[in-house]
């Protein structure tokens, strides 16, 4: 079962205009910062290349994450979002059966997490992410 949304994803043409409005001018805090060239994200959004996120978590908790993506998903503003579930099996399974396309099965992070991503009838790429059970009894969201 899908639980909630856990981050939006935004492209951008300049992380650092943006980390001056976010975390300078409303009062973000930066909790991830990190330039991936691996693996587990070529397979996970299908694309050669680094990939260089910064995520920022507003007061109530809300994190947005802006970054440079894979060549397929260069275009500007909104790239995609971030579903939590509590079962990431279930939930491609069930997706799938309904039509939707993913670019691969679920797999798992370097940090434990499994996720899957699929596209919206829009074309709008959904990160589903089942976060580690000891990551949710802490109430931890993202390791910063």
């Amino acid at each position: 079962m899908i639980t909630g949304i856990r981050h939006i994803g935004y492209n951008c043409s300049s992380i650092p205009a943006l980390e001056k409005f976010y975390r300078d001018v409303l009062g973000f805090e930066l909790i991830w910062n990190k330039t991936e060239d691996s693996d587990f994200m070529r397979q996970l959004w299908s694309a050669d290349g680094f990939i260089t996120t910064r995520k920022y978590k507003s007061q109530n908790g809300i994190v947005l994450e802006f970054g440079h993506k894979p060549p397929h998903l260069w275009h500007l503003n909104l790239a995609h979002i971030g579903v939590s579930c509590d079962n990431i099996e279930e939930e491609y399974k069930r997706l799938v059966e309904l039509g939707y396309h993913f670019i691969s099965r679920p797999i798992e992070s370097p940090d434990g997490n499994a996720l899957a991503i699929c596209f919206a009838p829009d074309g709008m790429a959904i990160e589903l992410v089942e976060v580690k059970k000891e990551w949710m009894e802490t109430g931890k969201t993202t390791r910063a």
